[in-house]
């Protein structure tokens, strides 16, 4: 697994919804996620919603939408339950363990890969996290997942 974090739109044009849009359809509107997760969020359909209004309550924070890929190796097939603590584990290194987040899972590409949405805006604190981590491969922080092979549930 390889764990990229997207670099800030340099126009500082950041909108969670945006992402989310993304990474939930195609350019025809059709649906692309297999699998959608999500942390410290009441309603998934309203997630950039809560994550904007949360992000609203720290004014000082001109970014705080992170994009997380996390990728695997074209036979390395993880499970939903898989892809979950492969989640929690990346957001925890991050600092972003109590932080909103969701997750949307793709296959349409050679591997399967995840995108991660975070707000960097501590819920309760309302401070932004600073993660330090930038690129991570399997021998970094984010490389603590034990490698996955077909229908095999490792983190179970």
């Amino acid at each position: 697994m390889i764990g990229i974090i997207g670099d800030p739109r340099r126009d500082g044009q950041s909108s969670f919804k945006s992402l989310i849009s993304y990474c939930a359809k195609n350019e025809r509107g059709d649906s692309r996620a297999e699998y959608v997760g999500t942390q410290n969020i009441y309603f998934c359909e309203s997630a950039a919603e809560e994550m904007e209004s949360l992000a609203f309550m720290n004014p000082r924070c001109k970014d705080p939408l992170m994009h997380i890929i996390l990728s695997w190796r074209e036979m390395e097939l993880p499970v939903n339950a898989q892809v979950d603590k492969a989640v929690k584990i990346t957001l925890k290194e991050l600092d972003l363990q109590d932080c909103q987040a969701v997750w949307i899972v793709h296959s349409d590409t050679e591997n399967r890969h995840v995108h991660i949405t975070a707000n960097r805006i501590d819920p309760e604190t309302h401070k932004a996290i600073q993660p330090t981590w930038r690129r991570a491969s399997s021998g970094s922080r984010v490389g603590r997942c034990p490698p996955i092979t077909t229908g095999t549930p490792r983190f179970l």
